[in-house]
């Protein structure tokens, strides 16, 4: 299957079905079919760079993304902006991953408590088997998204980043949590966050724990 096929089936399904469940912020239409049809010459080239090249994946909106808003979810920082990619998301650009979408999460990554599944610019995330229920917990969009099929058996998205101290392991069904030192632990919030790489194949998951891993320069949350 190639990237631009891939991408193009993502876009789609983020629209539909990540919309129908507030799990997407923003969409990267654009910029993910750049670099999509960019991974698919590469490819065909010769220059394969590694299992995540041009596989998808969404993004908790925590993370800073250079030309995209970076909400944290919340109303006052609905148009914020940074120069810079967190680190994350630059390493996933370097293996030729393919950011699709900014996915949705509790404001503020919780920092003002889960007693409201409103609390979200996006609204309550749904939860895929049953949308009468909440998705929960600070990555609501990054859960759903990866956990949501239709009846083709096609995926909202193939692999996400998300970032949480607790709730990896509650609400994906291949949650990877990171340990301390996985790369991107985070300096804003309490300092026992790591980013986790769900994916609908542990492949993918495993894969970007791959490219994880390493130093800090530009943090993760902030592009600085």
């Amino acid at each position: 299957v190639s990237p631009v096929t891939l991408a193009e089936a993502s876009l789609e399904m983020l629209e539909t079905e990540g919309r129908r469940l507030n799990a997407v912020v923003t969409l990267a239409r654009e910029q993910a079919l750049e670099r999509a049809r960019a991974a698919e010459a590469e490819i065909r080239a010769g220059r394969y760079r590694g299992p995540l090249h041009g596989i998808p994946y969404g993004a908790k909106d925590l993370l800073a993304t250079r030309g995209l808003p970076t909400t944290w979810g919340a109303e006052p920082y609905r148009s914020q902006q940074f120069d810079d990619d967190a680190t994350v998301i630059a390493k996933l650009e370097k293996a030729g991953a393919i950011l699709t979408a900014k996915l949705a999460m509790v404001e503020l990554a919780g920092g003002m408590g889960y007693n409201e599944a409103r609390a979200s610019l996006t609204g309550p995330c749904k939860t895929p088997w049953n949308t009468d229920f909440w998705s929960g917990g600070s990555s609501t969009g990054p859960g759903a998204a990866v956990a949501e099929a239709d009846p083709r058996g096609e995926v909202v998205a193939l692999a996400v980043v998300g970032l949480d101290a607790f709730d990896a392991e509650a609400q994906h069904p291949l949650g990877l949590l990171a340990p301390p030192g996985l790369g991107v632990r985070r300096r804003e919030v309490d300092g026992r966050t790591g980013a986790h790489p769900p994916a609908r194949d542990p492949r993918l998951a495993a894969g970007a724990a791959d490219e994880v891993p390493g130093g800090r320069p530009r943090g993760v949350v902030g592009g600085r």
